[in-house]
C-alpha cells in the first residue's frame, strides 16, 4: 500500500461498550483527528470520500 492521505481508525470505549471510528488525516505536518466520532465504518468511509472530493476547491461558473 502507498502513503494513504486518510486512515480510519477503529476504537473501543469501555465506559460506554461500544465501538466507533475516527477519520485520521495524514497530513504534511503530523496526523490528526477529523470530523466526529462515526458509529459505523460506512459512515467513516463516506467523510473519507467527501474530504477526497472537497480536498480542492470546486468552482462553478455561472453564464447570465
Amino acid at each position: 500500500m502507498t502513503n494513504p492521505d486518510y486512515k480510519i481508525k477503529e476504537l473501543f470505549d469501555p465506559e460506554t461498550m461500544r465501538v466507533y471510528f475516527r477519520v485520521i488525516s495524514m497530513g504534511p505536518e503530523y496526523p490528526r483527528f477529523i470530523g466526529p466520532q462515526f458509529d459505523t465504518l460506512d459512515d467513516a468511509k463516506y467523510c473519507v470520500r467527501m474530504c477526497r472530493k472537497y480536498k480542492n476547491r470546486i468552482y462553478h461558473y455561472v453564464e447570465d
